[in-house]
């Protein structure tokens, strides 16, 4: 038995029957996933896996806990389970998926990872200055965000990025198509600080993704 989610016309995911586990920042596209999976995939819990580390001031537990209870509220659908890795430094991030591997793999408690990641903005936008100059340094112009590639959505048996081939203009018009683009979007948070800096990469990115609200 295999169970639908549906992103967009052009997205339909064929999950494995059974919970499923998000990668789940509080940000922009993994807050998405998180709306659809409890709007749609009712029958078991959902677990979410976030990082939280003290470079960031653990910045992801009052994020998580402000967008969980919105999305929470919209879809009345609690039955959900947050796991925290808790770290010091990068490495920590860099170990974002041990623990849904571990729930999948070793304890097999969850089917299907779902993850978020998004491509960049167009080539025109992302060669403006202020992309460049931006705080953090150069933008991720590597292959995995690069907007002239198609990806598959499905990285292993169990891991997918249902947003992979989608910019953040895309992402917020999705938001804007089911009506939260005032009610959930302005929870989530794409920047590393809180509030967020407004000089990097990704309120850059975060920024031009939502002048289609204008």
């Amino acid at each position: 038995m295999r169970q639908t989610l549906f992103i967009r016309d052009d997205i339909i995911l064929s999950l494995p029957d059974g919970p499923i586990g998000i990668s789940f920042s509080g940000g922009a596209d993994s807050t998405l996933l998180l709306y659809l999976a409890l709007k749609q995939l009712r029958r078991y819990p959902i677990y979410l896996f976030t990082v939280s580390v003290s470079f960031r001031d653990f910045n992801q537990h009052h994020i998580t806990a402000n967008v969980l209870n919105k999305v929470c509220s919209l879809t009345n659908n609690y039955n959900i389970f947050q796991h925290f890795t808790i770290g010091n430094n990068s490495s920590a991030i860099d170990a974002m998926f041990d623990a849904p591997d571990k729930f999948a793999l070793k304890y097999n408690i969850i089917t299907a990872i779902l993850a978020g990641g998004n491509a960049n903005p167009p080539d025109e936008v992302v060669k403006d200055t202020h992309f460049f100059t931006a705080d953090n340094g150069r933008p991720p112009l590597d292959h995995g965000r690069n907007p002239n590639y198609l990806r598959s959505i499905k990285h292993s048996p169990i891991l997918y990025s249902p947003l992979i081939n989608l910019n953040k203009q895309d992402i917020v018009n999705l938001y804007k198509e089911n009506g939260l683009d005032k009610t959930l979007l302005p929870l989530t948070q794409s920047c590393w600080t809180d509030p967020p800096c407004g000089d990097c990469w990704h309120c850059f990115e975060r920024n031009w993704g939502e002048e289609i609200l204008n």
